[in-house]
């Protein structure tokens, strides 16, 4: 049976272990945020010592002994207890320490609007784990913002890589888990790394992207990613972005407009019904149309996905996944993984289903 899901927040509500670790995270977010490439009337290098500042300013504060002393050593120690027990190898993908390990390294030499990174030897990286935002009608250059803040921060500089599989997809891109030193001046002993992936969705600079490959690390990207949402950081001050209620009457209307795309829906689980090899989670509206989840699973996979969606009814979850509305909004999904069970009043993820692997 797999261990509970977001175990991460259990172990970030612990304050002396929270606070080291997001205070580097806090320290790259301002860095992200603050960041601006394009329409300032200043060049480059003018843009990136004002995105400095605050950085320094707030290391400043950190700094003080003994954090300094605790930054650099003891968070090297608490940054792998947030990682899923169930995969110790998950240890070593989110997190990077020391001298790196037998990770891989390059330069980037750009940074694409769908956040790939191209390294200066010719390879192109994919980060697993995080879907790029796209341009909005509120928010037409979303993506050149997001890019432009990654690049900034990667551009020119020495990263280091753990594929998360050896294939090159139809882009000539290759998954990777993507770890980078803090952002210059923000911590001068050049020891610790962050998860490039993590620190996106910190910021509001992505969404978590449901990809087996990223499930060593998806309690940790899950949890960056639910901090960016509640601030309303990058993305998610955007309409277009918000996460939907099944039962706002509103909702069927936003679906419409999203078929096709990665949606994020909240709602209550009214049954569950399953039947090789398909099986059907109906949310409540309460009005007089249907929004179902369907997850399409075959052989031993079928009975256990059904075992562990069918205690599912009567809970609020948050469903994440790819909108059909052919033949009325179904939302589509690959993995029990893909639901969160959820706190009724904020939607934050307080477990996800157990499945037998």
């Amino acid at each position: 049976m797999r261990p509970s899901s977001n175990v991460s927040f259990r172990i970030m509500n612990v304050a002396h272990r929270s606070y080291l670790k997001r205070s580097l995270f806090s320290i790259t977010s301002k860095f992200l945020a603050s960041s601006r490439t394009r329409g300032q009337g200043g060049s480059a290098s003018g843009s990136c010592a004002a995105g400095i500042q605050p950085i320094i300013r707030s290391l400043k504060r950190l700094c003080q002994p003994p954090v300094c002393w605790a930054l650099s050593v003891i968070a090297a120690v608490l940054f792998p207890f947030t990682a899923r027990p169930a995969a110790s190898a998950g240890i070593e993908l989110c997190h990077l320490s020391g001298d790196a390990g037998e990770a891989l390294h390059g330069k980037v030499a750009a940074v694409d609007e769908r956040l790939d990174l191209l390294l200066d030897d010719g390879q192109k990286l994919k980060i697993v784990g995080v879907d790029p935002p796209r341009p909005t009608p509120q928010t037409p250059d979303l993506d050149l913002v997001s890019r432009g803040r990654l690049a900034l921060w990667l551009t020119n500089r020495t990263i280091f890589f753990r594929l998360a599989d050896q294939n090159i997809d139809r882009w000539d891109r290759r998954p990777a888990f993507v770890y980078a030193s803090v952002p210059a001046g923000a911590n001068p002993q050049g020891h610790e790394w962050l998860s490039v992936g993590e620190a996106l969705l910190d910021a509001g600079l992505g969404r978590y992207e449901a990809d087996i490959r990223a499930s060593p690390c998806r309690d940790q990207l899950l949890a960056a990613e639910a901090r960016a949402r509640k601030a309303k950081l990058g993305l998610w001050s955007d309409p277009y972005y918000a996460v939907l209620s099944a039962t706002d009457p509103s909702c069927l209307a936003s679906l419409s407009e999203k078929a096709g795309t990665v949606v994020l829906v909240k709602g209550r689980i009214r049954n569950v019904t399953g039947r090789k090899p398909r099986i059907m989670l109906e949310l409540e509206t309460g009005r007089d149309w249907n929004l179902s989840v369907a997850i399409y699973a075959g052989g031993k996979s079928f009975e256990a996905f059904h075992a562990a969606l069918s205690d599912l009814a009567g809970r609020y979850v948050l469903v994440r996944g790819l909108l059909d509305v052919r033949y009325g909004p179904q939302i589509e999904l690959s993995h029990p993984d893909d639901i969160d069970v959820v706190d009724q009043d904020d939607g934050r993820p307080a477990s996800s289903p157990s499945v037998h692997q």
